[in-house]
C-alpha cells in the first residue's frame, strides 16, 4: 500500500511543480489571484515531498476551492479493499 501512496504523492508533485511554474509567471506581475493559488501550492509542495497525501495538509475553505482546481489524486478519499478467504 504504501507504495501505491508514493506513486500518487509523486504523481501530484509533478502536478503542483509544472503548475507552479505557471502561476510564478504571473504572481511577479502582481496577479492577486496567482499569489492565492502560490500560496496554496506553498502548502501543498511540502507534504507531497514528503509522501503525505495532499488531502493531510489544513487548508481553509478557499485555499480547498484552489486546490481542487489541480484535481490531484490524493485529494481524493482512499478505500482500501482485500479479497480474504475464510477457510478452517
Amino acid at each position: 500500500m504504501r507504495r501505491f501512496q508514493i506513486e500518487l504523492a509523486l504523481a501530484d508533485l509533478s502536478t503542483i511543480e509544472r503548475r507552479r511554474e505557471r502561476v510564478q509567471k504571473t504572481a511577479k506581475s502582481g496577479d492577486k489571484t496567482a499569489k492565492a493559488e502560490l500560496e496554496v501550492l506553498d502548502k501543498l509542495q511540502p507534504a507531497l515531498e514528503e509522501f503525505q497525501p495532499a488531502r493531510s495538509v489544513l487548508l481553509n475553505d478557499e485555499d480547498r476551492t484552489i486546490a481542487r482546481n489541480y484535481f490531484l489524486l490524493t485529494m481524493k478519499p482512499t478505500i482500501y479493499a482485500a479479497n480474504v478467504t475464510n477457510r478452517p
